[in-house]
């Protein structure tokens, strides 16, 4: 069973609203040194700066010192990141020139099947003579936009 909650007077006196306190960097960083090197409990600094316990554990996570293994931690994840990042620039790099090189080769592969195709849809008369045939212009235009189309495979 719930207890029951006390009924608030209609004329109650309405307690002010507090304005929100900030802190600066310096006093956060004091605040935890003193918390660290004075061998206290959380509770007590807070209640003497006149702060929330939580509070100094939050800026503990932001303000703490370094410790020196803390710091190699740090230092093997940059190495292992910075190498993972030059073998990521390598990988890119080699995609890039197999997908340059592969346009090349389908541009090459469909330009010379298209000019085939049309040779064979007008063996007698030269391209553009007939009615409906398409110009020089209009296959290199047609090549190069199947050579694009490709190479969007290729990236893909």
């Amino acid at each position: 069973m719930k207890k029951a909650e006390p009924i608030k007077a209609v004329n109650a006196p309405i307690e002010p609203v507090k304005p929100r306190r900030k802190f600066d960097r310096n006093f956060k960083k004091e605040a935890v040194a003193l918390w660290l090197n004075s061998g206290r409990t959380a509770r007590e600094i807070a209640m003497e700066l006149g702060i929330g316990e939580n509070r100094l554990y939050l800026w503990r996570k932001k303000f703490a010192p370094v410790t020196p293994a803390k710091q190699a931690d740090m230092e093997s994840e940059l190495q292992a990141l910075r190498r993972e990042n030059a073998e990521l620039r390598q990988q890119r790099d080699i995609l890039k020139k197999t997908c340059v090189r592969g346009r090349d080769r389908l541009l090459r592969y469909q330009g010379l099947g298209l000019m085939e195709q049309e040779a064979n849809r007008n063996p007698i008369a030269p391209v553009g003579e007939q009615h409906g045939a398409r110009t020089m212009p209009d296959v290199e235009i047609e090549i190069k936009a199947r050579a694009d189309q490709g190479f969007r495979l290729l990236q893909l």
